[in-house]
């Protein structure tokens, strides 16, 4: 899946009536050869998302930024939006990495994972 699918597939998993009460700014940060910068801006049920193009100049910017930064491989987190493993076993395991409030993390399940959200 290339960086624009996970882009477009995030788009429509997007449940703007789990995002009416959170007002935050993820980074999603898809390591590896397809890998790409994500930011998700969410204002009460209300998505902003674009692909970026961190440089040197405005890495800094970018991170500080965010309320959030969630990283993992490219391939890893194509599994998570197949099903074929949460992203809660995929925190838990190391396989997808969290810095920052670990309950915005925990917000983004019902909103783009609903169908993970019986397993927390």
């Amino acid at each position: 899946m290339s960086s624009v699918k996970t882009f477009n597939e995030l788009k429509n998993r997007f449940k703007a009536d789990a995002a009416q009460n959170l007002q935050a700014n993820y980074l999603l940060n898809l390591t590896g050869e397809n890998g790409s910068v994500i930011l998700l801006k969410i204002n009460k049920g209300e998505l902003d998302i674009s692909i970026i193009q961190p440089t040197l100049e405005n890495k800094d910017d970018i991170l500080n930024g965010a309320d959030c930064c969630i990283s993992a491989s490219q391939e890893d987190f194509e599994s998570i939006l197949a099903g074929q493993m949460t992203a809660a076993t995929a925190a838990l395991s190391g396989i997808l990495s969290i810095e920052g409030e670990l309950s915005l993390a925990l917000q983004l399940l019902p909103i783009f994972f609903e169908e993970q959200t019986q397993f927390i």
